[in-house]
């Protein structure tokens, strides 16, 4: 199948590109209603059902089955997964593609070099994961579904680590072992000198305790609080995350990442953002001992902190 990518250049001549669908006229239609835009920019943050997008617009359930028909219908949403709540089956929809085109011209042009920013960002995810990629082996843990740990929550988004194992599959040919935090108290041995990705924080995903002390910050839950050790800075808003790499303290030839955000939505988009454009989260990573950095995620991109 053909991909199509959106390139542009900033000033000091640096190249991104973003993949993207082609729209032709059917697809243009369905999406002249503002209403269906506004639904695809909600599911491009995190996957919804119809009840919770009609909260966010204040319509009817109704209406907003409509407009999600048309959509899924075109193929640019799909049905992610089903949860049973209240005795009924609920849908949790998501975006297909982050970008839409409409090409008018038929005059396309070669671009030069682009296998060059594609070899970039291997080079770059390679750094990052490392030993990974040499290993051939990692080990992802998420949170468990069931409430659970000291607050008793349980996770929803034990999904989001597909799009890490698909990264690192689709670079590197990995095959990662995926384990919840519940399964990994009852065998601790099994991981521990292992290379580990932890995805979420302490609310819905108890490996944190276990690592806590060798991480450069710490999470304040009563408070909704991320606190910096090193800067002694505090982040509380809900849009803040934060990636972590360190060596692995039961064996320092292997690695530790942790992902998390304040809320769950910044866990979600900094999963997304890391496998679809690492260059944006992880362009400067230097191979020391530990590493990390805070984000700011808003409808305009993301910042780092610090």
């Amino acid at each position: 199948m053909t991909k199509y990518f959106l390139i542009k250049k900033d000033d000091d001549g640096r190249v991104y590109y973003l993949e993207s669908t082609l729209m032709d006229s059917k697809l243009l239609k369905v999406l002249a209603n503002p209403t269906r835009l506004k639904i695809l920019r909600e599911l491009s943050e995190k996957p919804m059902s119809t009840s919770e997008l009609s909260n966010i617009f204040r319509e009817t359930q109704q209406k907003i089955h409509y407009h999600i028909n048309l959509l899924k219908k075109s193929g640019i949403i799909n049905i992610l997964r089903t949860i049973e709540k209240r005795g009924t089956i609920e849908k949790i929809y998501d975006v297909q593609t982050e970008s839409l085109a409409y090409i008018i011209s038929s005059n396309w042009k070669p671009i030069e070099k682009f296998e060059e920013i594609n070899k970039e960002n291997h080079n770059i995810l390679y750094k990052f994961f490392y030993p990974i990629p040499i290993d051939k082996k990692v080990t992802i843990v998420v949170g468990s579904a069931e409430s659970h740990g000291r607050y008793y929550v349980g996770a929803r988004d034990q999904y989001i680590a597909t799009y890490i194992a698909n990264l690192l599959g689709r670079e590197f040919g990995i095959e990662c072992e995926c384990f919840t935090d519940e399964e990994i108290e009852k065998d601790k041995k099994r991981i521990y000198g292992d290379n580990i990705i932890v995805i979420g924080g302490p609310l819905v995903n108890t490996f944190y305790y276990h690592i806590k002390r060798y991480l450069p910050f710490s999470f304040e839950i009563k408070n909704v609080k991320m606190k910096i050790i090193k800067s002694y800075k505090e982040y509380s808003k809900d849009n803040i995350g934060v990636i972590c790499k360190i060596k692995n303290p039961r064996n320092l030839d292997k690695c530790i990442i942790y992902i998390a955000g304040v809320s769950r939505r910044s866990t979600i988009n900094l999963v997304k953002t890391l496998a679809k454009n690492p260059e944006k989260l992880i362009k400067d990573y230097k191979d020391v001992d530990i590493w990390y950095h805070i984000y700011e995620i808003s409808s305009k991109g993301i910042k780092i902190l610090e």
